[in-house]
C-alpha cells in the first residue's frame, strides 16, 4: 500500500507572524473604532437637547478624546 508522506514542517518565520499579529491588531483596531463611533451615536441621541446637556456631552466627548475616560 502506498503510503502518503506529510508535508514536513515549515520553517519558523519570525516575520510572518509579526505580519499576521500586526494584521490582528489592526483588525481589532478597526472593530473598536466602528464601536466608538456607534456609542457615539447612542450617546448624542440619549443626550437631551437642552444646551445644558450639549455642553455636557461636547466635554465627555473632550475627555474621552484626550483619554481621560
Amino acid at each position: 500500500m502506498p503510503h502518503d508522506a506529510s508535508p514536513p514542517p515549515s520553517p519558523y518565520d519570525p516575520l510572518a507572524d509579526a505580519r499576521a499579529l500586526h494584521a490582528r491588531i489592526e483588525a481589532l483596531r478597526h472593530a473598536m473604532r466602528l464601536q466608538i463611533r456607534a456609542l457615539d451615536g447612542l450617546e448624542r441621541r440619549l443626550t437631551p437637547l437642552r444646551p445644558e446637556g450639549r455642553q455636557g456631552a461636547a466635554r465627555l466627548r473632550d475627555l474621552k478624546a484626550l483619554g481621560m475616560l
